[in-house]
């Protein structure tokens, strides 16, 4: 029987509303959708999905978009994606646009069609997926199997059959709430340093389902931590539940600990951007955040704040000792050195913070720091 693996496709882009392309020996050969990308964000990831070679899969990014996959046919490759559960927010969406390298203009066209890929459960789309996977392979895959497949095997928890000290990890979780709520990330990676093996809490005799479930007490906990902190309640509990959808999904423990890893960093980050910042400031900060890409003026920030100018600038300096413009150019040279951290090229920095050119960047940036983007890079 002659499948129309084209014409599957293109239903699947149309009822889903998510970006689908065919693949034959690791190269597109096809786009389905009616979002047309400048940049395709699928760039980002291509390499590590191209190594995926399970008949029926998926991929998830550090931003949380995810790529459903199915493999057939021996060299084709069929992608649906990116996908969310939960729509990003502007500030991650920043970020990824960065990370991808988008032109300063064409971050706006970016992010309008990121934000017109609908959400959708992984669940559902691997459920229509593993219909798809039956008909172009012959192979049924029950999707509870694929998703969450603990193994059956008990794995005891204890030492020599006896619980001994598990309550003990009680201090060294008020340890960790207090360095989420003062956002002290520097503590934090040297107390994993330090800290001795540490056993958790038991919920289940199923040693990966003990581990998940460790996760979930544990993101749910520092989330209510970090909104004593003062993080918008609705962003950090948006969080709380990706995190935990995609611990869910995981088998295998050192990943699992590896995302828990990665899930306290993230809450005491965020807490650290907003911790001990005036609430006037902080508003200042988010326009920033939200305007990168922009040269920002103090008319911009008036009509946001709907103060006057003289009023702007004598808050400002009142509280920082600074002038408007400082001020921003000071948060987004700061802003670029996370940046840079995260091996973004330097001209994609300058490009999408706002500097004419990257020459201007590496100028400022050595005035404040002392050492060019490239030498602090290098260090």
């Amino acid at each position: 029987m002659n499948i129309d693996v084209n014409y599957l496709a293109e239903s699947l882009a149309t009822l889903c509303g998510i970006p689908t392309r065919i693949y034959k020996d690791n190269k597109e050969i096809k786009y389905f959708g009616t979002i047309k990308f400048k940049t395709d964000p699928i760039i980002l990831d291509i390499n590590k999905i191209l190594d995926i070679k399970d008949n029926l899969s998926y991929y998830i990014n550090d931003y949380f978009f995810y790529y459903g996959i199915i493999n057939y046919n021996k060299n084709y490759k069929l992608i649906i994606g990116p996908s969310r559960e939960i729509k990003i927010d502007e500030y991650s969406l920043n970020n990824y646009a960065l990370v991808l390298g988008i032109k300063n203009d064409e971050i706006h066209y970016f992010k309008n069609n990121m934000n017109l890929i609908i959400p959708m459960p992984l669940t559902s789309l691997m459920q229509s997926l593993a219909s798809l996977n039956y008909i172009l392979n012959n192979e049924k895959i029950n999707i509870s199997d694929l998703m969450i497949s603990s193994t059956n095997d008990t794995e005891s928890l204890y030492d020599n059959g006896t619980p001994n000290d598990i309550h003990n990890s009680y201090l060294l979780e008020e340890k960790i709430k207090k360095m989420v709520f003062d956002g002290d990330i520097d503590s934090f990676i040297e107390f994993t340093k330090q800290s001795q093996s540490i056993r958790d809490p038991i919920y289940s005799t199923n040693y990966l389902r003990n581990i998940k479930d460790n996760f979930i007490v544990a993101s749910t906990l520092l989330s209510r931590v970090a909104i004593e902190a003062g993080l918008d309640v609705n962003n950090i509990l948006n969080l709380n539940e990706l995190y935990i959808r995609e611990c869910e999904i995981l088998n295998n423990p050192n990943e699992i600990l590896n995302l828990k890893y990665k899930m306290v960093t993230d809450y005491i980050n965020k807490v650290k951007q907003i911790k001990n910042c005036n609430p006037f400031i902080q508003k200042i900060n988010n326009y920033i955040i939200n305007n990168l890409s922009k040269s920002i003026e103090i008319n911009d920030l008036t009509k946001y704040l709907n103060i006057s100018k003289s009023t702007l600038c004598n808050k400002i300096k009142k509280i920082t000792n600074k002038s408007v413009n400082y001020y921003i150019l000071e948060y987004k040279i700061n802003y670029s050195k996370e940046l840079i951290k995260k091996n973004i090229s330097l001209s994609a920095i300058s490009n999408n913070l706002g500097f004419s050119s990257q020459q201007h960047f590496s100028n400022v940036f050595k005035k404040f720091f002392g050492m060019t983007p490239l030498q602090y890079k290098n260090n």
